[in-house]
């Protein structure tokens, strides 16, 4: 046999779950704190400029809007209660849009996490409209009968559902090729999904009791979540969006920063 005939074997190409696993969980556990944070502020914003827009004065937090509604007609009530979750989903469905016009650029993954947690908000006071939020109390102050409250959380509950699938199997997109897809879910959904909660409940301090358990029961959102990821499929293209920038940093700690000025309060007086 000539020197020419001779072959080498391939050369061992590690598992790429068994190297990558915890950079691909960083970014999207960065970017889901962050959106978190932008689209809560923006939502209880809402709320602090509504009742600003009808004469009340309120004292905006990081977590709540201090507003005193006790007299306030049902109209009024209902305006306020109704502007976090509308801001919400007007916030979210126009960075729907927006991350799928920057496909391939470094603002489409956090315009994705912003998109998610303001669907999400309204979705889940759709749902949660028979028992606590922002449009149960909006309910309430409506007189909205328990039959009418019920049926607009079954169609809340439904949609957050199916909406929870669909970014699911967006995010298994981003995974590359070569993961399993139970490994890939954990990555980039269920990973994210409980360690970003648990910085969330840290950074949110001081926060009451009731409010950290809401948070806390929101994460089985991500449930269904994991499920539309073990369904969908990589795409190669998109695989390199998961390696964390600088950018990620400097974001995810200015919206950080902006939380904790929010929660010495700020007052608004017409």
């Amino acid at each position: 046999m000539s020197a020419d005939d001779t072959t080498l074997p391939p050369a061992a190409v590690p598992e790429p779950a068994a190297v990558s696993v915890g950079r691909l969980m960083l970014r999207p556990t960065l970017l889901f704190v962050a959106g978190y944070v932008i689209n809560t502020s923006l939502h209880e914003l809402a709320h602090a400029l509504a009742a600003l827009w009808l004469g009340l004065p309120s004292r905006l937090f990081h977590s709540y809007v201090d507003v005193d509604l006790t007299n306030a007609t049902p109209y009024v009530q209902g305006v306020v209660r109704a502007a976090g979750p509308v801001v919400s989903l007007v916030l979210g469905v126009l960075c729907w849009f927006a991350h799928r016009a920057v496909r391939g650029w470094w603002p489409e993954l956090p315009l994705f996490y912003v998109a998610v947690f303001g669907v999400a908000s309204f979705l889940g006071n759709l749902f949660s409209v028979a028992l606590v939020g922002d449009f149960s109390n909006m309910a309430a102050a409506l007189d909205l009968s328990t039959n009418v409250r019920y049926a607009i959380a079954g169609v809340g509950a439904f949609l957050l559902i199916g909406f929870a699938f669909d970014i699911g199997r967006e995010l298994r997109e981003w995974v590359p090729e070569g993961f399993g897809a139970l490994k890939a879910a954990g990555a980039v959904v269920a990973a994210p999904a409980i360690e970003g909660t648990v910085v969330i409940l840290l950074i949110y301090q001081p926060m009451a009791a009731n409010a950290m358990q809401a948070r806390a029961a929101e994460a089985a959102f991500w449930f269904f979540a994991v499920l539309g990821a073990l369904v969908g499929s990589a795409r190669p293209a998109r695989t390199e969006g998961l390696n964390v920038r600088r950018a990620d940093w400097i974001y995810a700690a200015a919206a950080v920063i902006a939380l904790r000025v929010l929660a010495l309060g700020i007052p608004f007086k017409p």
